[in-house]
């Protein structure tokens, strides 16, 4: 019966989406070329931070500060679609 259990436990932790989000902020800039994509956080109750979330070529992501000159820059980059 336990076994039955804890087989159903860790299906319902595997099925369930998991809520990522930044809890603190990366200072290191990188390489445009490393950008693949980015998404803005929002700052809730789950997600204490406002923050960029930027996710590199081989898809790690990185927690930015929205107010950083680096991010300002990156984020101006995309949205002319230069890297697209």
């Amino acid at each position: 019966y336990f076994y039955f259990y804890y087989l159903y436990i860790l299906f319902i932790y595997i099925m369930t989406p998991r809520l990522r989000c930044c809890t603190k902020y990366s200072s290191q800039p990188f390489p445009v070329l490393r950008l693949k994509d980015f998404t803005r956080q929002d700052a809730t109750m789950t997600c204490n931070i406002e923050a960029v979330i930027f996710t590199t070529v081989k898809n790690r992501q990185i927690c930015a500060n929205p107010d950083d000159l680096w991010v300002q820059n990156l984020n101006k980059l995309t949205e002319t679609e230069i890297l697209l």
